[in-house]
């Protein structure tokens, strides 16, 4: 195993460092002398009104985990006059555009993937985002220098440049003093905070509080995560042209109750096995009466394949499952998770959405000493400023189980704080060696503030550790 994770880590480096040496420096060295050469003729277009461009290029989850804050920033007093331009990965935009658009005038969208890896995409996105001159960037999330986030940061322009960074007990000097010639402002996270939900939350309470004397009235009541949908897709126009959720349900073939499975991952060692999934789904169906509904991206497409071998070959009745792998939108896909009775996941994305849709109805928008009566975007119009807060407890639907070996530090993703999921409708089942050795991984992430990697084969989850866990959670 200690082999395999060597070797892992060896090929992981190697191919950061070519990506460095022959796509990130190249490129970044180029525009970073076209820019002294508009810098000198004075051709950056400036926007007319006060602007501010924020980006996060992290996935579908971390979004989920932040988005609640651009409300906070566009209400804010600070920049309620500003101009706001999000930079953020493509593999959000339309979550993003569906939810967001009333806080964000303006949206830039990069491929992850291929701004790392392909020298003509970055140059061209780079070429394109740095033409024009912002008055503040900000960078919610701290990085290590040679990131795609941090080379934006540096070749952007903007007046001001506010960044976040790490504790010193997690970084090495040299890479915050780096930082430090990158950003006007660097904001830091605070000790003893992990869940990266709180991580935002202090970030832009800091970020608010432009004096000391602010710093009560920028404080903000938001405490959990959570998305409000409208009743109907068409609500929105950026949403499918869908009659009702009815609609959606009865052209895939989905009856309720059922239990939707997400059985993909960025990473291969996040991949609980495709036959295990399938073994769980079918205990289910047979115990509980779930219809299975199988999610994912097209990526995921052999994963469902492999699916299907294991299920539902030894039922009668065919109609139990659905495969919803590669067919629909993620914006179909939050209608789906809302009405779910149990989500079942990898460390990936869906338990984030499906934590944040349950959270969702009961919302005030407040702040500080004032206090107003609203109900979130996109639910309602004319919202009254302030910051939203949720202010009693959701009803804990649906039940999320989360499959993971400890890769992400202990509580930056999950297991879910208390607070959140007040721990009634959300489980997590870690390697067998965490769940016998709890407090070794807890002192590890304090430490390092990191998990364990990919020490862990994630085959050795058993069905069995699995299936206990989610009896746990429906007997209750």
């Amino acid at each position: 195993m200690m082999l395999r994770q060597k070797i892992n880590k060896i090929k992981r480096r190697s191919y950061k460092l070519y990506n460095k040496l022959f796509i990130y420096l190249p490129v970044d060295i180029l525009i970073y002398f076209r820019n002294l050469l508009r810098g000198v003729r004075g051709v950056f277009r400036s926007e007319k009104s006060k602007s501010l461009i924020i980006f996060r290029h992290d996935g579908i989850g971390d979004y989920v985990l932040f988005r609640n804050f651009l409300e906070v920033l566009k209400k804010s007093p600070r920049f309620a006059s500003y101009k706001i331009t999000l930079l953020g990965n493509a593999a959000w935009k339309d979550l993003a555009k569906f939810l967001d658009k009333d806080y964000i005038d303006e949206f830039i969208w990069l491929d992850k993937k291929r701004f790392t890896a392909d020298f003509f995409y970055r140059y061209k996105k780079f070429k394109e985002i740095t033409a024009v001159k912002y008055d503040i960037l900000i960078h919610p999330f701290s990085r290590e220098f040679f990131n795609a986030d941090n080379d934006l940061a540096f070749l952007i322009k903007a007046d001001k440049k506010i960044g976040s960074i790490r504790l010193p007990s997690f970084t090495k000097p040299y890479k915050n003093k780096i930082l430090e010639k990158i950003y006007n402002e660097l904001i830091p996270d605070v000790e003893n905070v992990r869940f990266e939900f709180y991580k935002n939350k202090n970030f832009f309470e800091k970020l608010l509080s432009e004096t000391a004397a602010e710093k009560i009235s920028a404080e903000i009541s938001l405490n959990r995560p959570f998305i409000n949908l409208p009743a109907h897709p068409a609500d929105r126009s950026s949403a499918p042209a869908l009659s009702d959720i009815a609609g959606l349900k009865s052209k895939l073939g989905i009856s309720s109750p059922y239990a939707t499975f997400f059985i993909g991952a960025s990473v291969k060692h996040r991949k609980w096995p495709p036959e295990y999934f399938a073994e769980t789904a079918r205990y289910l169906h047979i115990k509980y009466g779930f219809h299975i509904v199988l999610c994912g991206g097209k990526s995921e497409l052999n994963d469902a394949a492999e699916f299907k071998k294991h299920f539902p070959s030894d039922l009668a009745d065919n109609a139990s499952f659905t495969d919803a792998v590669g067919k629909i939108s993620l914006i179909e896909l939050l209608y789906i998770v809302k009405d779910a009775s149990l989500v079942i996941s990898n460390e990936t994305m869906a338990p984030h959405i499906a934590i944040a849709l349950a959270n969702a109805s009961t919302v005030t928008a407040s702040r500080a000493n004032q206090t107003a009566s609203a109900i979130s975007a996109p639910d309602a119009s004319n919202i009254p400023a302030g910051f939203p807060s949720l202010t009693s407890a959701p009803t804990p639907k649906p039940a999320v189980i989360v499959i993971s070996t400890g890769e992400d530090s202990f509580e930056h993703f999950s297991p879910y704080p208390k607070e959140i999921t007040y721990n009634s409708n959300y489980a997590i089942v870690f390697h067998p060696h965490i769940e016998q050795n709890p407090k070794e991984y807890i002192d590890i992430a304090a430490a390092s503030g990191r998990g364990y990697d990919d020490r862990f084969d994630i085959s050795e989850i058993t069905v069995r550790a699995v299936v206990d866990k989610i009896n746990k959670i429906l007997q209750k």
